[in-house]
């Protein structure tokens, strides 16, 4: 239940940086559909790409992973943890790739 927020954010972050461009671009689009959902898969694998990096690079700066015992935290506690610098970062960085992802898709199926 923690990792929920820091998995449902790139998502969302997805669905809104295609839903928004696309609600502009509508009208200059060929066929808006095809936009739609080749928008939508290629800025989630621009995702997994960052997240990839991510996850590498705190994998060689901190020295690995280890596993620990944790008590069960409360719900706010929860939200707090799964809500991590890491994943607000990858979002960050989805949104200033993806921006020329979807540009160059949308030159792509234009009219």
């Amino acid at each position: 239940m923690s990792f929920l927020l820091s998995l449902v954010l790139p998502v969302a972050v997805c669905v809104l940086l295609v839903g928004i461009t696309s609600a502009f671009w509508w009208g200059k689009l060929q066929k808006p559909w095809a936009y739609v959902a080749f928008a939508f898969l290629a800025v989630l694998g621009l995702h997994r790409i960052v997240q990839v990096g991510a996850e590498f690079i705190r994998l060689f700066r901190r020295g690995g992973y280890y596993l620990e015992y944790q008590n069960q935290p409360d719900l706010a506690q929860l939200a707090e943890r799964s809500l991590t610098i890491e994943a607000l970062l990858v979002s960050t960085v989805l949104i200033v790739a993806g921006w020329p992802l979807l540009r160059w898709l949308r030159a792509l199926l234009s009219r």
